[in-house]
């Protein structure tokens, strides 16, 4: 997952790639590398014994995943809100507090003040709401297109982000083009079809429970949550305008 790692950083690594029982809530174990060899790190267990061999692409240098509900009024009670607890519920049950940022919008505006002060903490994005391949649909501002979207995720020189979106539709190309086209998209992982917020919850624990508990690259995870998606709901993954089966 990280990148050109050096010794001295401070990274988060997966417990369970560790070998390491948790004792806590969060699935990361917080430390230091001690050597890099190639594509595999040592790193220090700290209290959990001496050190332990990693593969870097378990490894993550930030680790916080910002939730964004966006509102459209009419379906908020029945499907926004409940879709918004289950995420963050199994969120909770990852990550600690302080690398969790939750925000229930209904307008660009908000979205954006809430960017500004956040992108920094997070590396991973999930967007919850109604949408289709024309854009995101604001209560506020109605349909925002795509591009438009992803360049407003590039403000504040945020870093690129990996993006979950739980909202129909927005895996299809007309959508997910532009999108993860835009600078500061690194991923997009998204439905194709219109998507139950039952499969949907349930996608996002299965793409989350291999990437941040089993430590699997994120591409990796997606294939995973994608072959136990049930009902025959696809979600495809994007990479810089290209599709990735």
């Amino acid at each position: 997952m990280a990148k050109n790692l050096e010794v001295d950083e401070m990274v988060y690594v997966p417990l369970n790639r560790l070998g390491v029982d948790r004792t806590g809530i969060s699935a990361f174990l917080r430390t230091k590398v001690l050597a890099v060899n190639d594509r595999t790190v040592t790193v220090d267990l700290l209290d959990h014994g001496q050190t332990a061999d990693v593969a870097s692409s378990a490894v993550h240098r930030n680790v916080g995943v910002c939730i964004f509900a966006v509102g459209d009024i009419q379906t908020e009670s029945s499907l926004i809100e409940p879709l918004r607890k289950s995420v963050l519920q199994y969120c909770r049950l990852l990550l600690p507090e302080p690398s969790l940022f939750l925000h229930s919008i209904r307008s660009v505006a908000e979205l954006r003040k809430f960017w500004e002060r956040d992108h920094a903490s997070c590396s991973h994005v999930v967007l919850v709401g109604h949408a289709g391949t024309q854009g995101l649909e604001f209560a506020v501002d109605g349909t925002v297109e795509p591009d438009r979207l992803g360049d407003l995720f590039a403000e504040h020189d945020a870093q690129p982000k990996h993006l979950l979106s739980l909202c129909c539709q927005t895996g299809r190309r007309a959508f997910a083009v532009p999108f993860s086209q835009t600078s500061k998209c690194e991923t997009l992982a998204a439905p194709f079809h219109s998507v139950h917020g039952a499969i949907a919850s349930q996608f996002l624990q299965n793409y989350f429970g291999h990437h941040f508990l089993d430590g699997r690259s994120i591409k990796v995870a997606y294939n995973k949550a994608q072959s136990e998606v049930p009902s025959g709901v696809r979600f495809r993954f994007w990479n810089r305008g290209v599709l990735h089966q």
